[in-house]
């Protein structure tokens, strides 16, 4: 359906409560103005809750408000069933969400590595290296969501691929997990929950990873949501994320053995390679703070952790250039916004707006960090997350490039 707009507290109950029953629920939204944080948010939680939402400046959808089964609804009081009505709207619909998947993934390094943008590379290299796959996908996700994500990971079961999905069951006062299960379960996939340890109150398995053919992986700061693969024509509502193709064999080793735990539901503990919470992930991140000497810039969505504060003002206090960028969230009843005490506290940082702010990285002079750890408690110690701490020069360069030019242009 076409959403007039997210502020609309009872359409979206509405919308979310037909995902929730396993209605096939698409929305366009059009956006003539730069959206306000709040609108932003509301529409992540769309995705949350299982509702494919998609974002335009301009409608390319005149003539009909939505699409409900075999019913057209033309204005609030008149409804078209003519069969041939309904079904020219439907293809007009899919032709206006349809996602852009002709971008091919960028060459690896010399080092085996290499970093994709999101919102600037669009769902075509992450959909075409799971197309690309031969034998396995090993998939480990948070938000499952994306048309085309999931149209890829059918199309490998289909040709042959053995497929298995986890997928986290509770996305912190949401949830899809019934939705595309149930879809990707029909196809002949072999899913599950992500492990249940991780699904307590609000600790949640937070991680988003790959492993294909057991030779590459293939991770991300987002989710295969289309907010989070470049899927909006308004901007603002497609998020800053990176992902990172690895062909390393001690990252891959790392995240074959995560996976097999989290699958089996067995401990997990001797990464040598990622950073993974709750088993290294605090330690390594503070010793790459404490680390650095000439530069430290950061993304990050949700930044609370009062010692990850400390840490970075003790790097400005011996002279380390500090530049903090971090998601504008925004107050949630008398609760001040999430970053508001960082804000404050940190000489240098600023929220970004031009996209939402989803990626977590960390550059400190000449290593990086890519992953999915938000700087609070449950990023750092309690949920599953994973990342890594990247040497290449290459990628450390794009990084510091992207963050600068972010830094510069904050605003839609």
């Amino acid at each position: 359906m076409q959403a007039p707009t997210l502020a609309d507290k009872t359409l979206v109950a509405h919308l979310r409560s037909a995902a929730a029953r396993n209605v096939d629920v698409h929305v366009y939204v059009v956006v003539p103005h730069a959206a306000h944080p709040a609108t932003v948010l509301a529409a992540e939680q769309l995705e949350a809750a299982g509702v494919d939402t998609v974002s335009d400046r301009t409608t390319k959808l005149p003539g009909f408000l939505a699409l409900a089964d075999d019913t057209l609804l033309v204005s609030a009081t008149k409804t078209d069933t003519d069969p041939d009505h309904v079904k020219a709207a439907a293809d007009k619909f899919e032709a206006a969400i349809a996602e852009d998947t002709s971008g091919t993934p960028p060459a690896l390094g010399s080092d085996g590595t290499a970093l994709i943008l999101m919102p600037d590379s669009g769902p075509g290299p992450i959909v075409s290296l799971m197309n690309g796959a031969q034998d396995t996908i090993d998939l480990e996700i948070y938000q499952l969501q994306s048309p085309a994500a999931i149209a890829a990971l059918v199309g490998a079961q289909q040709r042959g691929v053995k497929v298995r999905v986890m997928l986290e069951p509770e996305t912190v006062g949401f949830a899809n997990y019934k939705q595309v299960s149930a879809v990707l379960a029909a196809a002949g996939i072999d899913v599950k929950p992500t492990p249940p340890k991780f699904s307590a109150g609000y600790t949640v398995d937070h991680a988003k990873f790959m492993v294909l053919d057991g030779k590459e992986l293939l991770y991300s700061s987002g989710n295969l949501v289309r907010s989070g693969l470049g899927g909006n024509r308004a901007l603002e509502l497609d998020n800053r994320d990176f992902w990172i193709r690895d062909q390393r064999d001690a990252s891959v080793s790392d995240a074959k053995q995560l996976f097999a735990a989290d699958w089996a539901r067995t401990d997990t503990h001797g990464f040598d390679h990622l950073v993974v919470t709750p088993d290294n992930a605090n330690d390594s991140l503070d010793a790459l703070i404490d680390g650095a000497q000439t530069r430290l810039y950061i993304y990050n969505q949700s930044l609370s952790d009062k010692t990850m504060i400390e840490k970075i003002n003790d790097a400005k206090g011996r002279g380390v250039d500090v530049r903090v960028l971090l998601a504008d969230l925004p107050a949630i009843g008398s609760s001040p916004p999430a970053n508001q005490a960082a804000l404050d506290a940190i000489d240098g940082a600023a929220y970004f707006t031009a996209h939402y702010l989803h990626g977590k990285v960390i550059v400190a002079d000449d290593r990086a960090f890519v992953g999915t750890q938000n700087f609070t408690g449950g990023g750092l110690l309690h949920n599953r997350e994973l990342g890594e701490v990247l040497t290449s020069k290459t990628i450390v360069d794009s990084l510091a490039k992207h963050f600068l030019a972010d830094q510069a242009s904050p605003t839609p």
